[in-house]
């Protein structure tokens, strides 16, 4: 957009078939996710350091991107011989993506993330699960570009 914003928005679906011939199982997996984003970017940030000891400006901007996305996963077994379908897995993934960028610069970008993800299972033998992490990197390009 002009004014530094930008919006995306997906829908992703995925299905996979598997054929067991030993038993006369179907295995039917699918998948259904959406994800939300949303991203900012600050022109021109001036940081004073001093990292040789003289004091240095550093001018570039900060780029910003938030993503939500819900993930729906389910298994099931269907039998070929008989009107037997069961639900043998799934998971509903929820998560969360912060990242923020700031090119010090032309070879050198210092970055900081932040993940949270949330899962429940559909089937009732499983715990629902918390991960997060984040953390900073710092990315050095020797090809200049």
């Amino acid at each position: 957009m002009r004014n530094s914003f930008s919006l995306r928005g997906e829908v992703k679906r995925d299905r996979t078939l598997t054929m067991n011939f030993n038993n006369s199982t179907l295995t039917d997996i699918k998948g259904t996710e959406y994800i939300f984003g949303l991203g900012y970017v600050f022109k021109d940030v001036k940081v004073n350091t001093r990292f040789t000891g003289k004091k240095t400006t550093l001018k570039g901007d900060v780029n910003l991107r938030a993503d939500v996305s819900l993930r729906d996963n389910l298994t099931q077994i269907r039998s070929v011989d008989e009107d037997n379908n069961q639900i043998s897995g799934g998971q509903r993934l929820f998560s969360i993506k912060f990242a923020a960028d700031y090119r010090l610069s032309a070879n050198l970008t210092a970055s900081f993330y932040y993940n949270h993800q949330t899962s429940r299972y559909a089937i009732s033998t499983t715990f629902p699960r918390q991960a997060i992490n984040g953390g900073f990197n710092i990315i050095y390009n020797l090809g200049g570009n």
